[in-house]
């Protein structure tokens, strides 16, 4: 089977290289490139995304914009990107199934569907029109975002969704027929992520991920204040100094670590005990996957997205997103050794029963084998 995978608009190798991203990221076509399917990786990117070919293994790169001229204006990007597939006939007519990494982008390999009739397999890590809706954003991105979910799911011939909720949200919103949608879990590559034989700290707390409003990190850190434990953040974001300047005017032991590529994070992982994600909305979590397979002990929100990974008191402990609600969790599971360990086995139980790359790989050689 040849596949053609069509990175996000305006997204890169090289982004997800200094995102810290690529090693986690690639690990799926990667190993089905090893097995024998032909691979392309359609990226946004330029000459400088060939360096990373021996991390993408026997995966195929086209950067777009090592073939292309690379408009410099946003909007002119914009407009450009429903030019390339007429103008890149030759690479976009060779796979046999084209699929989109994320929602963002989709038209590109839309319009190439038509163009070469190739099925389309649209894959949504999060459902991004009810992310709209639940982060109140502004009416014109709802709208945005909204007609080209429902273009895009419409073009489909198969939808690819992370969880159960938002394939009920598909359905509802965009009158999308059942058969259509799949839910497959994201994936944790175990033998990589996994408890390590290392003493963990008892007194620090590991936050992991992007540092955006969803995050709800100043509440955590308002939480963590009345505490004596220290709080690490690792990831990068646009509130980076915001937070930088709140720790600080507030005397709150917390440190941001900053962005840390991938293949670092299961030692990282490995020196806590205790991992919180106190989100206002999610998708499906890699990071807490990524905890829960290291065997921490996860603190989670109690909301879509997370409570459908978390058991509470079984594989980690929910709360609400408030600060006093974050602040009893902290306070039931940070001092109690024999919870952490035990709350730490099961996650990661259900981690290799659940999100293993093997497991995940099985269902996507599936989706390719009954797409029509």
């Amino acid at each position: 089977m040849k596949i053609g995978v069509f990175f996000t608009f305006n997204t890169s190798l090289k982004k997800w290289h200094d995102y810290g991203m690529i090693d986690r990221e690639v690990a799926l076509y990667r190993r089905l490139a090893e097995e024998g399917h032909e691979v392309t990786f359609f990226t946004y990117g330029d000459h400088s995304d060939y360096d990373y070919q021996e991390q993408c293994g026997p995966v195929r790169i086209v950067p777009m914009y090592a073939l292309l001229r690379n408009p410099r204006h946003s909007l002119m990007r914009y407009l450009h990107s429903f030019t390339i597939p007429f103008r890149l006939k030759e690479d976009f007519a060779a796979p046999d199934i084209y699929k989109t990494n994320q929602m963002w982008g989709s038209w590109v390999p839309g319009i190439a569907k038509f163009l070469y009739k190739k099925p389309l397999i649209i894959r949504c890590g999060y459902e991004q029109f009810r992310f709209a809706l639940m982060m109140k954003m502004p009416w014109a991105f709802k709208l945005f975002t909204y007609f080209n979910s429902l273009l895009s799911y419409w073009i489909a011939d198969v939808i690819v969704i992370s969880t159960e909720i938002g394939k009920q949200f598909i359905k509802k919103y965009f009158k999308v027929p059942e058969k259509k949608i799949k839910v497959q879990y994201n994936y944790v590559e175990t033998d990589r992520f996994k408890p390590l034989a290392q003493t963990k700290a008892a007194d620090r707390i590991l936050f992991v991920g992007r540092l955006e409003k969803e995050k709800n990190l100043f509440t955590l850190l308002d939480a963590v204040r009345q505490t004596p434990y220290m709080l690490d953040v690792v990831g990068g974001g646009r509130l980076k100094e915001k937070l930088t300047s709140y720790i600080k005017e507030n005397n709150i032991k917390a440190n941001l670590l900053g962005k840390l590529a991938n293949s670092a994070l299961p030692q990282i992982y490995n020196r806590y005990g205790v991992y919180i994600l106190p989100s206002l909305c999610e998708g499906m979590p890699k990071t807490l996957l990524e905890a829960m397979a290291c065997g921490l002990a996860v603190i989670g929100s109690d909301i879509e997205g997370i409570n459908n990974i978390i058991q509470h008191g079984a594989t980690g402990y929910l709360c609400r997103t408030d600060e006093a609600s974050i602040l009893v969790a902290l306070r039931a599971v940070m001092p109690n050794q024999e919870l952490r360990c035990r709350l730490g086995q099961a996650a990661r139980q259900y981690i290799e029963t659940t999100h293993s790359l093997d497991a995940i790989i099985q269902q996507e050689k599936e989706i390719y084998a009954n797409i029509k």
